[in-house]
């Protein structure tokens, strides 16, 4: 699933792990209508590794559920119970819910990182 536009960049990373990804999509699709759709994305035990990154980012561990029931944005549910990886040994827990993201914006969310989590990235 990854475009052929970056595909050479993505064969000098080592990964590996167990993902399970499945989806859903019923309905039209056109200027004025979006169909209604869910996706859902696990990870167990991933892991990548840049080759200009000193060690893996390893223990990745997701859940992620996006559901639109009936094709109304408003109507979007963004769900990440838990997540967590490993960066250096420093661990990065998070959780998101997200509902009506247009009109009346619901977000319960939060992150903690270890206090060593490492100095050297770039945003």
């Amino acid at each position: 699933m990854i475009p052929a536009l970056y595909r050479k960049d993505f064969a000098s990373i080592k990964t590996g792990g167990e993902a399970v990804f499945s989806g859903s999509v019923k309905g039209r699709y056109d200027s004025r209508h979006i169909p209604a759709y869910h996706v859902k994305l696990d990870v167990k035990n991933g892991f990548f590794q840049y080759p200009d990154l000193p060690k893996p980012v390893k223990n990745i561990n997701v859940s992620l559920a996006v559901d639109n029931p009936d094709g109304v944005t408003d109507h979007t549910v963004v769900n990440i119970p838990r997540g967590h990886l490993e960066m250096d040994e420093a661990p990065f827990d998070f959780r998101l819910l997200l509902k009506t993201p247009v009109s009346d914006p619901y977000i319960d969310a939060a992150a903690k990182a270890g206090s060593t989590w490492p100095r050297y990235r770039k945003w």
